[in-house]
């Protein structure tokens, strides 16, 4: 029971994070609603957790502070921007579908992995799985409309 009540628990949360997040674009630009966000979370992490201070420790700042702005704030203001043209429950799927994909590719990119077929069969499942989730909106209607029409009427 007590495993249940806590991803209960985590679920509400990481639901509410998202609709937050749609309320705050409501005043912020997205940009600095991620920047402002991960800040706040950087300053009670260096606050509330013991050893966080080691990530700035010999010569370590300046790569944490990269990574960070590329990672939370470029990554997350982006994210903020598409949701001001989706729905929040969207965004937050798409950003969990694709998380796994773009640090395989990175890796791959970088030599850290080597992809195999095995990787590409599971890769291939993901993206039929999501394609599969936003079919009715790959449909003729909405792809017409991003499109734009090429007549100006219909025809009799």
């Amino acid at each position: 029971m007590r495993n249940f009540v806590l991803f209960a628990a985590m679920s509400l949360i990481w639901g509410l994070t998202w609709a937050a997040i749609k309320v705050g674009l409501g005043d912020l630009p997205p940009l600095l609603l991620a920047a402002a966000r991960y800040l706040l979370a950087a300053a009670l992490l260096a606050i509330g957790v013991r050893g966080a201070g080691a990530a700035f420790a010999e010569g370590r700042a300046r790569p944490t502070i990269v990574s960070a702005l590329l990672v939370n704030t470029g990554t997350y203001g982006l994210l903020f921007w598409g949701m001001q043209h989706v729905p929040s429950g969207l965004s937050g799927l798409v950003n969990l579908t694709l998380i796994p994909v773009l640090l395989f590719a990175l890796a791959a990119l970088t030599g850290e992995e080597r992809p195999t077929w095995h990787h590409a069969v599971v890769l291939a499942i993901g993206c039929v799985g999501v394609i599969g989730l936003f079919w009715a909106r790959l449909g003729p209607g909405p792809m017409r409309a991003a499109l734009g029409s090429r007549r100006s009427s219909p025809r009799p």
